[in-house]
């Protein structure tokens, strides 16, 4: 968002207390029944799960408990169930639909990639399952196109919320989901601040995940041993069960917690109207998992763990581009959004003055007599956008044009429409009146192409750095 505008709301949100929007739609599709997941890691391990509980349905989840992830069999009897029931979630999408998760933070969408690639390629002839296999093939492509800007397949509630709400706390502290939600949705007669000081202080020793307080884990490692004494060296499901009571009792407490803020944080989210936008681009990530769930499930399907460096380059130019048609889509869906950019600079709003829409010229370069329609706008301001500058309707993005000049004395800007004037297909294109308020952006709403990769060396990621050419001043079979 917006610099200046998003300073404004931190500001008056620290100034009073609440929350403030950033958005007056949301600008995420979210499903009915997606699967959430808050999950508990062991300390200090990159993968290995300590308990994790999920489902669709807010009044029963699941919980599984690995009560000494440190053992393979034990932790394995996690995994194994765990992602059996990841895949059959998935592959339940209906047609058309890509699986969403709900998860509380962004670090738990990292750890959930961390597991699915950790799977998806077991040592040949190892025990693993094939539906543990599959399963983590599919967590790992959910959380890598989650990194599509727009994409909604995984949805990490700390950033979701903080992209529709500014609270008067720093943007490490957004990170952690009780004290954001209780920002924005404080009780009756509370202001969100000390809803939030409420929060921290209650759940301090019970954090969203993956990772654990460390008081927290002080508690889980006194069970465990007293545990671990109990079993002798026993994995034997039975004897597991009949001694993890203990430890799942804490894991669950913990985890509800947890568990509870995740279909808050939706339910936030819902009150909002959806941005038109937003079923588009989930439109394109259920494209991309029907492609992939045909690919990832085949028996023979090379998934590479590494990316080369062609699709590492071509990765990086696809999301920039994303990046750019998301931020213009969101301008064109939200009217605050549209009030960000112009705080920016780069929009502008006033009441047309004059408009010739019969003006016909011949372009430089050109040949023929074409109509460039030329608006006069006022502005309450001094005109930011430099003349040159492209811009295009918020009403009706089909319509381009382009700033040729502006005064400011009185604020005033021409612009001179050069596109979306006939076109082919659809109703005629909306052109302000005398009179009318005009809404003008800098962002092209327009598909940009891919940037063209022939050559290996036209990319940076190819790039070899060449050493420095000799002096042949300098005589180098000279002596010393």
């Amino acid at each position: 968002m917006s610099g200046n505008l998003d300073t404004y709301l931190h500001v008056t949100a620290a100034a009073t207390g609440n929350a403030m929007p950033r958005a007056a739609r949301c600008h995420l599709r979210l499903l009915r029944q997606p699967m959430a997941v808050a999950i508990y890691k062991l300390a200090g391990d990159a993968a290995s799960p300590l308990a994790v509980m999920y489902g669709n349905d807010p009044a029963a989840p699941k919980l599984l408990v690995a009560p000494e992830p440190r053992s393979r069999e034990i932790r394995f009897k996690l995994l194994n169930e765990f992602m059996l029931d990841m895949l059959t979630w998935a592959r339940s999408a209906p047609e058309g639909e890509a699986p969403q998760l709900l998860v509380a933070n962004p670090a738990t969408a990292k750890f959930l990639g961390v597991l699915g690639r950790s799977l998806r390629h077991p040592p040949t002839g190892s025990a693993v399952p094939p539906a543990t296999v599959l399963g983590a093939r599919h967590l790992a492509w959910l959380t890598e196109r989650a990194e599509h800007p727009g994409s909604a397949v995984v949805v990490p509630l700390t950033g979701a919320l903080a992209q529709h709400w500014r609270t008067g706390q720093s943007d490490i502290e957004d990170t952690q989901l009780p004290a954001t939600l209780a920002w924005i949705d404080p009780p009756a007669a509370w202001s969100g601040r000390d809803a939030a000081v409420a929060a921290e202080a209650e759940r301090r020793s019970t954090p969203a995940g993956p990772t654990s307080d460390p008081g927290w884990d002080e508690e889980l490692a006194r069970l465990v041993g007293d545990f671990n004494d109990a079993r002798g060296r026993s994995v034997d499901p039975d004897v597991v069960a009949s001694l993890a009571g203990p430890i799942v009792d804490l894991c669950q407490e913990a985890l509800a917690l947890t568990w509870q803020d995740l279909w808050h944080g939706r339910a936030l989210l819902l009150r909002l109207p959806t941005a038109t936008g937003a079923a588009a681009r989930f439109a394109e990530d259920a494209a991309k998992w029907s492609d992939w769930r045909t690919y990832g499930e085949a028996p023979d399907a090379r998934i590479a763990n590494v990316d080369s460096a062609r699709r590492a380059t071509w990765m990086l130019d696809e999301r920039e581009r994303a990046q750019s048609a998301l931020e213009a889509q969101q301008v064109l869906d939200d009217p605050l959004r549209f009030a960000a950019l112009e705080a920016d600079g780069k929009a502008l709003r006033g009441t047309v003055r004059a408009a010739d829409y019969a003006r016909r010229l011949v372009p430089p370069g050109g040949q023929r007599n074409v109509i460039r329609p030329l608006l006069t706008i006022d502005l309450p301001a001094t005109p930011p956008v430099r003349p040159g500058s492209d811009v295009w309707s918020v009403d009706d993005p089909r319509v381009r044009g382009c700033v040729i000049a502006r005064r400011e004395d009185p604020p005033q800007v021409d612009v001179e429409l050069r596109g979306g004037l006939r076109p082919r297909t659809g109703p005629p294109a909306l052109l302000p009146g005398v009179g009318e308020t005009a809404r003008l952006m800098c962002l092209s709403p327009e598909p940009q192409q891919p940037t063209p990769l022939h050559e290996l060396r036209d990319a940076w990621t190819h790039q070899i750095p060449q050493p420095p050419a000799a002096n042949p001043a300098i005589d180098t079979d000279a002596p010393a």
